[in-house]
């Protein structure tokens, strides 16, 4: 089915639509997962009330003649028929009038109507019901329960105004006062079906199914055709799952046996369908609905849900924006457009949509999680991190009372909301609070795998490799089968030279790689730890082609047309180069540390240098200089890769060079995007980056010797001598002027003997590696080691045997 006929089958011009939302309830989205939405069609609550005041007399109503009023009740009766008011057929025109506008859905004109009645005849039961009923369809519910309680002071036995007050109550969420009010009513009148349909509504939403299903039951065994009470049975049935399906399924045809043209069943077989697995089958019910009832916005929500299972997502979010029209108030139809908008990578329309329904309803934690979700893909970390708070602090007060225990699914959803705060507190380098995150994660969901690898992996982050590599056996204690955090568990005991089953560990890891890869997974080892494993060179090869695949997909998902680039042609007289530096590492980092001149030392008659910073500034001297000396430094931290790609092309660079690669903060989904005519990796990554969008490497014959040329998915551009700058004699001049070092003792070093030392980490290094360390130790005299600080308290005292 094309968009066109699916919109025509809805009773929709097939014409682009505009924002809006749907009955759907954003799900949270996982840490591990791509964002996802669960449904909750118009609830029970919402179908009940759907024609109720409608049937409710606007007449004062007489007990039933087998009903006995109680004393109090007959005292009152009888006080109000000595304030009985005076016929007036002026009144009563009026007031036929007002009938009349209710009928026709003009509420406001029928207040107005009725206003000088109640005026002049204050103690008019049957006008009090019709301000009470016209009120509830404006919305009024506090105005609908003080004309309800006026009637009922007036005639305590009028059954229809105790049902209208428990109505309006229940709308201001008094469910447990409406409830009330309902077995008050049937007490007054038991066979009340109205009664006893809007009270299993306020019964569902009190979370008491089974008195819910026993007030539907009751209504239908005095009125076995009420079609809206089949219906929401049914929907009652679906909520139980699979062991209600079959139930749900007789509710739903029972409905459409009595009335055939009944859409709301037709909604409630599609959701059935869809929930078994069957999306083409639920997007003919919703099509169904949709045909008997035009504009029906829970059809059309459903209709989007399916098109999104049968990943026809322009389509699902064609009928998102429809339903969401029909429904332009409603927080939670914004919610799931929002949902939709983000997974289509469209970040901007997805925030302002959540936004929106934020406005609409404050306390909505779902809708900040993914708020939170979608401004950390659009990379506004301050943003993210107030949205994802947000989310917990509801959370906890949805929860109740503090130190109680909390429900489960409660505990799940503020699991999600610490997960991916931890997440993304981690990945902005702010360790300790993400340990924290982590720690509540894994607190409330003790028996989660998850939890634990991701605790695991906020520790390793922080140096805590004992620790993390305890959270990981956790992991996998809890699922054997688990290959993030047995590759995660590797890595921590090879940052702490953990080496006794090292052949093993490295067998196996090698083995859930291929497995992973062969299988179109993305493989748990990341390509920057897989250059220093004893893996094949193939195997290398592999896994960063499998991180290229993913920054690509990611990239597509942002549907950003093909960038424009500067002519094919050579540089005219006076034109010059411009060459981009896109990196995450502008600050206290190594390759600061190496290039920082680099950026300033340019010809700037023939070159134009630009800088692209993908993280904040840190505040450091490196950042200072490099923002001073380069050309044209654009801080674009808190940018996503569509704005940071429409940058570099918009800048008409000429050549983009990606200085992470695959280290942290790296942003290839801007390059996946090609920006520039020309795109190289340089020195964050000395190894492939498998990215078809980076077809240039520059490196030299000693890193990438011939014979190993096979292991590159680049084209190499060969320094003559060494690729890898170094800036000491600019940065670290005075290193050169003995007059100015220290001594060897000043810094602990003992004099006259040779100093070997080692900066690297220690998962850099393996057994071998190590044991000749030793041999030459062993036969150089006079030597001593300095390895680094991190590295010398586990090398002064290693697990293992020294070699």
């Amino acid at each position: 089915m094309d968009l066109a006929a699916l919109q025509r089958g809805f009773g929709l011009p097939a014409t682009p639509f505009g924002l809006a939302g749907c009955l759907i309830q954003p799900a949270e989205q996982q840490t591990l997962g791509q964002p996802s939405v669960c449904i909750d069609y118009g609830s029970a609550h919402a179908l009940a009330l759907g024609g109720l005041l409608q049937a409710v007399p606007l007449g004062v109503a007489a007990l039933p003649p087998t009903a006995v009023a109680p004393p109090a009740v007959a005292a009152a009766s009888a006080a109000a028929a000595a304030l009985a008011p005076v016929p007036s057929p002026e009144l009563d025109l009026l007031l036929a009038e007002a009938h009349e506008a209710y009928r026709a859905g003009d509420y406001t004109r029928a207040l107005a109507l009725c206003a000088p009645v109640h005026a002049a005849s204050p103690c008019r039961v049957d006008a009090l019901l019709l301000l009470g009923a016209a009120h509830y369809q404006r919305g009024e519910y506090a105005a609908c329960v003080a004309a309800n309680d006026a009637a009922i002071l007036l005639d305590p036995g009028l059954a229809e105004a105790h049902a209208n007050l428990a109505n309006a109550l229940q709308q201001l969420g008094d469910m447990d006062t409406a409830i009330v009010y309902y077995r008050s009513a049937l007490r007054l009148k038991p066979r009340f079906t109205d009664a006893l349909n809007n009270m299993a509504s306020a019964l569902v939403a009190k979370g008491l199914v089974p008195a819910a299903m026993e007030a539907y039951g009751a209504a239908l065994a005095i009125n076995p055709g009420l079609v809206d009470v089949h219906n929401n049975l049914g929907d009652l049935w679906r909520a139980q799952g699979a062991a209600g399906a079959a139930a749900a399924r007789a509710r739903y045809a029972e409905a459409l046996r009595l009335d055939p043209g009944y859409a709301p069943a037709w909604r409630g077989l599609g959701d059935l369908a869809r929930e078994a697995g069957d999306a083409a089958a639920a997007l003919g019910c919703y099509g169904e609905a949709a045909r008997l009832r035009p504009g029906y916005a829970d059809a059309l929500t459903g209709a989007g849900v399916a098109l999104k299972e049968l990943r026809r997502r322009s389509e699902a979010e064609a009928c998102f924006e429809a339903a969401a029209a029909l429904r332009p108030a409603c927080a939670l139809s914004l919610g799931n457009l929002g949902g939709m908008y983000y997974e289509r990578g469209k970040l901007e329309p997805a925030i302002a949509a959540y936004r929106r329904a934020l406005s609409l309803q404050p306390l909505f934690p779902e809708a900040y999680n993914n708020l939170g979700n979608a401004l950390r893909e659009a990379g506004r970390v301050g943003e993210a991190v107030e949205a994802y708070a947000a989310c917990i602090r509801q959370q906890y007060a949805r929860a109740g009372a503090p130190g109680a225990p909390l429900p489960g699914p409660v505990a799940g959803r503020l699991s999600v909301a610490y997960a991916n705060l931890g997440g993304l507190l981690k990945a902005s380098g702010q360790a300790a609070p993400a340990i924290a995150c982590y720690e509540q994660v894994a607190s409330l969901s003790p028996e989660s795998p998850e939890a634990a690898a991701n605790l695991g992996s906020a520790y390793k982050d922080a140096g805590q490799h004992d620790a993390a590599a305890a959270a990981y056996k956790r992991a996998l204690a809890l699922r054997p089968d688990f290959p993030e955090a047995f590759a995660n568990l590797v890595h921590s005991l090879q940052c702490v030279c953990e080496w006794a089953e090292r052949g093993p560990l490295f067998a196996r890891l090698e083995g859930d790689v291929r497995r992973d890869l062969a299988g179109g997974r993305l493989p748990a080892v990341q390509p920057f730890h897989a250059m220093a494993y004893p893996f094949p060179a193939d195997l290398a090869l592999a896994i960063s082609r499998a991180y290229a695949g993913q920054a690509a997909l990611a990239a597509a998902r942002l549907a950003l047309p093909p960038l424009p680039h500067p002519p094919a042609a050579p540089l005219a007289r006076g034109q010059r180069l411009r060459v981009a530096y896109v990196s995450a590492d502008f600050g206290n980092h190594p390759l600061s540390h190496l290039m920082g001149s680099v950026f300033g030392l340019h010809d700037r008659t023939r070159v134009e240098v630009f800088c692209y910073a993908l993280s904040p500034p840190d505040g450091s001297e490196w950042r200072r200089r490099i923002e001073a000396e380069a050309e044209h430094f654009v801080d674009a931290s808190g940018w996503g890769p569509a704005d940071i790609a429409r940058r570099i092309s918009a800048d008409g660079v000429h050549v983009a060079l990606n200085l992470n690669g695959y280290t942290r903060g790296a942003r290839n989904e801007v390059f996946a995007l090609r920006p520039a005519p020309v795109q190289a990796s340089y020195m964050g990554f000395p190894a492939t980056t498998g990215a078809p969008y980076l077809p240039w490497l520059i490196t030299d014959p000693v890193v990438a010797p011939p014979t190993v040329r096979h292991c590159y998915s680049e084209a190499l551009a060969l320094m003559p001598h060494c690729y890898f700058v170094n800036d000491y004699a600019r940065a670290h001049g005075d290193v050169l002027d003995k007059s100015t070092l220290p001594t060897r003792a000043e810094v602990g070093l003992p004099p006259g003997k040779v100093v070997y030392a080692c900066s690297n980490q220690l998962y850099k290094f393996d057994p071998d590696t190590f044991a000749t360390w030793c041999r030459i130790l062993r036969r150089v005299p006079d030597r001593c080691t300095n390895p680094c600080p991190t590295s010398r308290d586990r090398l002064a005292n290693p697990p293992g045997p020294w070699p």
